[in-house]
């Protein structure tokens, strides 16, 4: 039997709607539908001591693992507890050192770079930073030490993450677990004019002005905006007047599917940012996985990748761009029904099932 070890620092959300919560739970769960009988390290670091000296006496006991995948938190490993104080800072490290001694490969996607940037410094203090910076840099010196492949939502995100060698990255972006049919095809509301979705935070990092008044200035439109009532309500005074075909919603879940389902086109369109010369948001594969095509802002990775794979339009950030689209989408609805083909085609190769099966193969290497 197949058998593997996967490891995250933390606990598994059920029912996460974060991308840090929702990735675990998929890969864990691709790993098992390719038929791995998967050894799982979680929890507070009680735990995973518990379940890291069950593995032990396996690998004693002459079980093979195929391979150890990881996942980092967004925190440092060592301050990964509730209270975030370093009680085991090695236990962690240490487990990888025995996986590398016994010849297991070992694996760890590397979630997130933020820390390096001086808007962490500003979010949460100089103090706190420096402390955390600390762990940050100590976590990638041990991966340099034990880690076999670091995985990235993007290979762009290697040119900002020190100490790793950068030969030894690679990607395994976000997917989506949903299985499209012909319907995600046949879908026909031609006499509802162009329904347009975003999902996320529209906070100082997600600035949308551009979007706000292009909506003033097209027709024949309807614009869903789905994001946390909090974060809405602290910046809803930068969008007013809010334009009549724009619909802010705070939604979730099925809830927020449901939604999605009903839309003609999905929104990534936002101010471009230094962050998001790799970011690689997972509502991008979403959108994929529900047969949408997308419309982008040029300048991101996401929208580098929406014009590569024809998966809809990358263009300026800018309100007249968006209305010269728009106004062209209107008129001829057929081209959004030619880029889904290609969208609907592009979601099958990028399944977490797929992202699990590249960790296979990458083992067997």
């Amino acid at each position: 039997m197949k058998c593997c070890i996967v490891h995250f620092p933390f606990r598994i959300e059920e029912g996460a709607t974060s991308a840090s919560g929702i990735r675990p739970a998929q890969m864990l769960d691709a790993f098992r539908s390719l038929g791995f009988n998967v050894d799982v390290v979680s929890g507070s670091s009680k735990e995973r001591r518990k379940a890291i000296e069950e593995i032990k006496k396996n690998i004693k006991r002459g079980v093979r693992y195929d391979f150890l995948y990881s996942e980092s938190s967004t925190m440092p490993t060592a301050l990964t507890e509730k209270h975030h104080f370093p009680v085991s800072p090695f236990l962690d490290y240490g487990f990888f050192r025995v996986c590398k001694r016994e010849g297991i490969p070992c694996f760890l996607f590397y979630r997130d770079i933020y820390w390096a940037f001086s808007e962490y410094s500003d979010k949460v203090g100089w103090l706190k930073a420096l402390f955390a910076k600390f762990f940050y840099i100590c976590d990638l010196w041990m991966y340099r030490m034990t880690i076999d492949r670091l995985y990235l939502p993007s290979l762009e995100m290697g040119e900002y993450i020190p100490i790793y060698p950068k030969g030894k990255m690679d990607e395994l972006p976000p997917a989506h677990s949903r299985e499209l049919n012909d319907s995600d095809m046949n879908e026909d509301r031609s006499n509802e004019g162009l329904q347009l979705f975003y999902v996320g935070g529209v906070s100082e990092h997600y600035k949308m002005h551009e979007l706000f008044e292009a909506a003033k200035l097209v027709s024949g439109i309807k614009i869903t905006i789905c994001t946390r009532r909090e974060e809405w309500l602290s910046v809803q005074h930068e969008y007013s007047p809010i334009p009549d075909v724009v619909n802010i919603i705070h939604a979730s879940g099925r809830d927020m599917y449901a939604i999605l389902e009903q839309s003609d086109i999905a929104l990534l369109y936002v101010e471009p940012h230094t962050y998001r010369d790799f970011a690689v948001p997972l509502k991008m594969y979403e959108y994929l996985g529900f047969g949408k095509p997308i419309i982008a802002s040029s300048g991101t990775l996401a929208g580098s990748y929406v014009a590569k794979a024809t998966i809809g339009w990358s263009i300026p950030y800018a309100s007249q761009d968006l209305v010269n689209l728009l106004q062209f989408l209107t008129s001829n609805p057929n081209e959004v029904r030619v880029i889904k083909e290609s969208v609907l085609s592009t979601a099958k190769e990028n399944t977490w099932l797929e992202r699990a099966r590249k960790v296979e193969k990458d083992a067997e290497l």
